[in-house]
């Protein structure tokens, strides 16, 4: 049985081969994407080469430039072939998942907008049939802080600010979904003046890569 380490550099390895060269790149934050920059680091040299990578956070962007890999920010791209990142919990029917539990969530979203594919990364720990009683993060302007708490007390919803801002300077709330549709309750928090963006990745994954604890990986196409 592998430990869940030894899980996460084998998802990250995997995926890294979706990476051809000369692509140009998202570079995903945590602990199983950081093997992605690593692996691709490793490529790097003979006849694998990157155009850049457009690191989520500014952890995966001082990785990627130790190892080698050339960083553009994202407002600075347009497109990007590929981004490869984690995800905190994963429905792999229907690709929906939530991230932000890092707090890059909201820029992790605008560089998977800009990508044409969106591999996401996980060990089967994260893998669920529904995201009941799990936290959706919140990316909160900070001078609305207030107004958003007033609507979540409002609503009725368990929820709490984190001390630490998200990587875009902007306040993180993590707030219960206590059930029913995910999309349904992301578009509601979204509805409220303040919010940015919530940590729910909808109609963006297109492969999904999953390392389990017998050594197996599987890959799911959407």
């Amino acid at each position: 049985m592998l430990s869940q380490e030894e899980i996460k550099k084998l998802v990250g390895y995997k995926a890294a081969e979706f990476v051809k060269s000369g692509m140009a790149v998202g570079l995903g934050t945590g602990s199983t994407a950081k093997y992605v920059v690593m692996a691709l680091g490793e490529k790097l040299g003979n006849d694998f080469s990157l155009q850049f990578g457009v690191p989520t956070s500014d952890a995966t962007r001082e990785l990627a430039q130790e190892v080698g890999i050339e960083t553009r920010e994202e407002p600075e791209v347009d497109h990007l072939d590929v981004t490869i990142d984690g995800a905190d919990q994963i429905d792999i029917r229907t690709g929906l998942c939530i991230k932000g539990g890092g707090g890059a969530h909201y820029l992790e979203k605008k560089v998977a907008k800009k990508s044409d594919k969106l591999v996401i990364i996980v060990d089967e720990s994260k893998l669920v049939d529904d995201f009941a009683g799990f936290n959706l993060p919140l990316e909160v302007e900070e001078s609305q802080a207030e107004s958003v708490a007033n609507a979540l007390v409002e609503k009725e919803l368990e929820f709490e600010f984190r001390e630490t801002k998200s990587d875009s300077g902007n306040l993180v709330c993590d707030v219960v979904f206590e059930g029913g549709d995910i999309s349904e309750f992301a578009a509601e928090m979204m509805s409220i003046e303040g919010v940015l963006d919530t940590g729910l990745f909808e109609n963006l994954a297109t492969v999904i890569v999953i390392g389990r604890s017998n050594g197996e990986v599987e890959v799911v196409e959407l």
